[in-house]
């Protein structure tokens, strides 16, 4: 199994970040639109005053030109003061009916509002807020978080906005030199393609499968999304309607990616420092091309490409089947038989659940502890609904997508983190005997699991339930957590503590390892790749290495993720290139003002040895029966 020269690379900031609840409620009476009123009055003088001392401000491109959380008051105000003198950010606008007390369980709450307001920088923007306003003890309200979007550009077609093509289907041009190229047909490919064409940004993807949504269709037969449907739309216009699932197939999901369509195999490429564009050697219905273009959207997903499988001894004596979870389709070659699979996150789950399904006796065998987060399984059976509460109070039939968008993915990844935390922990807590009963089949659990961390820095390693731990905390899906792997044995596994599982079929859901920087390597060169930033993870401010900005070399972007991601952040990407295509690129601001007041984020040499900031949940007192409402409330911002 070959070795990547660029891994997965896994981070552990979120437990460094500072960000702490405000300590009290806002008073009763409260004149919600007044106080909002007020704040927004000396916008564009805002200073230290005008902020609570644990602030956080979180820019997504509308000042800073890439995604910054800054933290503290005093800092805050220091970069805002800088950025207000080089943007001019002006008329500022609450929107009706925007305002709301927001609550953390009884003894936090705050006021929240959104806003719109104009820039008058290089290129004139307008751009959208949230303010979030603390009661303090002098009885003033002061911010404590700030939400800055850029929405668009002052003149420029909206991104958010495309007029439908008469026709949809294969592309027949032979145009080739484009502005944009976009190196995947999936979900992130489709939204990039779909945000340059409303720019009017002159694009081409390239897919290498014969199908848009390939990728998808290619999975093992029990795969699907560990999330609703509501979650998964493209940009525009709801993909999934009521004719999909809730948690939509493998197959549906590749289904609802039709719009677009290309199948093309890329060769290599390379970079034309002196006439700054990329070339790219592709195949396409058995013809040679070479395409250039100024920019290059390496949609391929992020998460490594390369099978991970490790290596065991007496591998070459075992009669049965060895197969990577990669290549598995479904049991129906083993119906009836012995089957083992290694690995408990979700592709682990997904298998056992379905060789089960396939009538074979099931054995997972799990290497550590999992974090488990229980979701609804279909419509008529729901057990607990954990996650519901977090994202489906905005992600549903009736609410607009694309604000529901700003209020998930706008938040500091602190507060997001905090968020998700505050109530699953509460859930595990009211509903013990859920994860009693799967630890007493010997599945290894991290009850307070930090679902965030997984998503944004451990990439992998949880479960979030859709059926299959029912099956393991009844027996029908047997778990071998008591000991390691020792080796492979003609009928099977040998275990450290001596005993042996016989098997037909042995199924890695061990994941894959390389990240993005190895997908370039191989497709552009160790040059390019070595001097670009890893993609996923998170840095010392918690925001997300590499993707959606720039990636340290000219004309090159990440785009991966979840559907929401694909659907959100590639209106980002596609503003950055058309303001280069403009001959105007977004300005980075790269600073963090000096002030010692207050806290602020750590240096990157010391996000190992800081201890966490914020409010334990281990102090917080929650009805079962009251939770969710409260809960809601909180993020309906």
């Amino acid at each position: 199994m070959a070795t990547p020269k660029y891994p997965t690379r896994l981070t552990n900031v979120l437990r460094t970040l500072p960000g702490a609840l405000p300590a009290q409620n806002v008073p009763a009476d409260a004149n919600l639109a007044e106080i909002v009123t007020r704040c927004l009055q000396s916008f564009e003088t805002w200073h230290p005053g005008h902020f609570t001392r644990d602030a956080m401000w979180r820019d997504s491109f509308a000042l800073s030109g890439t995604m910054r959380t800054f933290y503290s008051g005093p800092t805050i105000a220091a970069a805002w003061d800088h950025l207000a003198r080089h943007h001019s950010p002006c008329e500022p606008r609450m929107v009706k009916d925007s305002c709301t007390v927001a609550h953390a369980g009884s003894d936090s709450s705050w006021i929240e509002a959104r806003f719109s307001f104009r820039t008058n920088g290089p290129l004139p923007a307008v751009c959208s807020g949230f303010l979030s306003l603390a009661y303090e003890n002098d009885g003033s309200y002061k911010i404590w978080v700030l939400r800055t979007i850029l929405e668009g550009f002052v003149g420029y077609p909206s991104v958010d906005t495309m007029a439908r093509e008469k026709t949809l289907g294969l592309q027949q041009s032979t145009k080739t030199d484009y502005q944009c190229l976009v190196i995947g047909g999936g979900a992130a490919g489709l939204s990039t393609a779909g945000r340059l064409k409303a720019l009017g940004v002159d694009y081409l993807i390239l897919e290498k499968l014969a199908d848009v949504g390939g990728s998808w269709a290619c999975r093992y037969n029990a795969a699907k999304l560990h999330g609703t449907r509501h979650t998964a739309h493209l940009p525009f216009e709801r993909t999934f309607d009521d004719e999909y699932s809730l948690y939509p197939t493998k197959d549906e999901v590749a289904k609802g990616c039709r719009n677009i369509w290309l199948s093309t195999l890329i060769k290599d490429g390379y970079w034309d420092a002196e006439k700054r564009q990329w070339t790219l050697h592709v195949r396409r219905n058995g013809n040679d091309i070479s395409l250039t273009a100024k920019h290059i959207v390496l949609a391929v997903g992020g998460g490594g490409h390369i099978p991970y499988m490790p290596a065991f001894p007496g591998r070459e004596s075992y009669k049965g089947d060895v197969v990577h979870s990669s290549a598995f389709k479904d049991g129906s070659p083993w119906k009836g038989k012995r089957g083992i699979v290694i690995g408990a996150a979700n592709t682990g789950h997904d298998i056992a659940e379905d060789l089960l399904e396939h009538g074979l006796s099931v054995t997972m065998v799990q290497r550590g502890a999992t974090s488990n987060s229980a979701r609804a399984a279909d419509p008529d059976m729901v057990p607990l609904d954990y996650l519901a509460p977090v994202l489906d109070a905005v992600y549903n039939a009736d609410f607009d997508v694309e604000l529901a968008d700003r209020i998930h993915y706008s938040s500091p990844a602190a507060m997001t983190r905090e968020r998700s935390n505050l109530l699953i922990h509460s859930l595990v807590k009211a509903n013990a005997e859920r994860f009693d009963a799967l630890e007493r089949q010997g599945f290894k659990l991290m009850r307070f699991g930090d679902f965030f961390h997984h998503q944004t820095e451990r990439q992998g390693g949880h479960y979030v339930d859709i059926g299959a731990s029912a099956k393991i905390a009844d027996g029908r899906i047997k778990v071998k957590s008591d000991a390691s792997i020792d080796s492979f044995t003609p009928e099977g596994l040998h275990f450290s503590d001596g005993t042996e599982i016989k098997a037909d079929v042995v199924v890695f859901a061990t994941g894959f390892h390389g990240n993005m920087r190895q997908f370039v390597a191989d497709l552009l060169g160790d040059d390019i790749a070595s001097g670009i930033e890893d993609y996923w993870g998170l840095n010392a401010e918690g925001e997300l290495e590499g993707a959606f900005k720039p990636t340290g070399h000219a004309g090159l972007w990440y785009m991966g993720g979840g559907c929401g991601h694909a659907r959100y952040f590639s209106r980002f990407v596609a503003l950055q290139i058309k303001a280069d295509v403009e001959g105007k690129p977004l300005k980075i601001y790269k600073d963090t003002p000096s002030v010692v007041d207050g806290p602020a984020a750590p240096p990157p040499d010391q996000v190992a040895q800081i201890e966490p900031a914020g409010f334990s949940v281990d102090n917080l007192a929650v009805a079962p029966g009251g939770l969710a409402v409260q809960q809601q409330e909180w993020i309906r911002v």
